[in-house]
């Protein structure tokens, strides 16, 4: 394992912004790493706004989350359902996917 490095990084100057309708993914690249800003836009969903890009039911990439403003209405595939606000902290598991073809 490397050593950590000092660095110091602002999303005023983000390395990569992916846009999709109703919001912006903000990256930074931090010692390996990524850190990302979602910026969602008042009626955003995933089902109407990722989920056709994505080509998947739900979203397969796990999530450590700190919510800054709004409320975010998270559905987990077991079924349940919860609301994350401001200083809320979620960590969400990703799902598994699978290697190679679908059949």
């Amino acid at each position: 394992m490397s050593a950590q490095t000092t660095q110091h990084v602002t999303f005023a100057k983000p390395d990569e912004v992916r846009s999709f309708a109703n919001g912006r993914l903000e990256l930074l690249h931090v010692d390996g790493s990524a850190i990302g800003r979602l910026v969602l836009e008042p009626g955003w969903r995933w089902s109407n706004d990722v989920k056709p890009g994505a080509g998947t039911q739900l979203c397969e990439a796990p999530h450590f989350q700190y919510h800054v403003a709004g409320v975010l209405r998270i559905a987990m595939a077991d079924g349940t359902t919860f609301d994350a606000g401001p200083g809320d902290v979620t960590s969400l598991p990703g799902r598994p996917r699978r290697l190679g073809r679908r059949r």
